[in-house]
């Protein structure tokens, strides 16, 4: 299942520079996830499952592609979610760069931290989940994990975790222009071709297996 976005105008990043921004169709995907939970209740019930596993949603995009925008909007929508953003699970730049890897490549992260996190909220336990800043905060199950990475579909083993799926396709020209509002360099533009290039290897073809594809493809004006 394919959807488009509505566009508008606005700003992005510390440099407010405008730039395009887009309305994702929130409400009706949460109302998707409300009716997928029912459907699971149900099978529930007919197999007599007395242990009841949270419903577990992924989200999974490139970086700037509005990928964590979308899920604290969903998360706003099904109030009773947890949040489980993969960010702070990335190695250093420092590190990755110099090896050319950057966060869509798979050795780009702590794989083996993020398994656990997703086995224990699975199993209604607390997680400490990295920051990027370096600190660890305590996440708290609930019936509805929201999943937010750009690694989250990488794995064959992790996809067997999640209920439901959503990919977020933007185009390469928004997420070039917006990585590069804020740091118009060479070297950034080196990294962030680097980026997508990664993306589209790595990345781009777990959208083939989602249960929900929301596209921007919409023209990019220059402002």
């Amino acid at each position: 299942m394919t959807v488009q976005l509505m566009s508008f105008h606005g700003y992005w990043g510390w440099s407010m520079k405008p730039i395009d921004w887009y309305i994702p169709p929130v409400q009706e995907v949460a109302e998707n996830i409300r009716d997928k939970i029912r459907e699971k209740k149900k099978e529930d019930k007919r197999e007599n499952i007395i242990h009841k596993n949270p419903f577990i949603v992924a989200v999974t995009g490139q970086g700037a592609g509005g990928k964590s925008c979308f899920c604290i909007l969903l998360k706003r929508c099904l109030p009773h979610a947890t949040l489980l953003n993969l960010d702070g699970y990335y190695y250093p730049d420092e590190e990755r760069h110099p090896k050319q890897m950057t966060g869509a490549h798979p050795d780009s992260f702590d794989k083996e931290g993020i398994r656990e996190a997703l086995h224990l909220l699975g199993s209604g336990k607390r997680v400490l989940v990295p920051q990027e800043n370096g600190k660890r905060i305590t996440v708290t199950p609930s019936s509805l994990i929201i999943v937010d990475g750009l690694c989250a579909l990488l794995f064959p083993e992790w996809k067997k975790v999640y209920d439901y799926t959503i990919f977020i396709d933007c185009p390469a020209a928004i997420i070039r222009k917006r990585k590069l509002c804020t740091h118009p360099t060479k070297e950034e533009l080196a990294l962030c071709d680097l980026r997508i290039k990664q993306f589209e290897e790595f990345v781009a073809p777990q959208q083939q297996d989602c249960d929900i594809i929301i596209s921007l493809n919409l023209p990019l004006t220059d402002q």
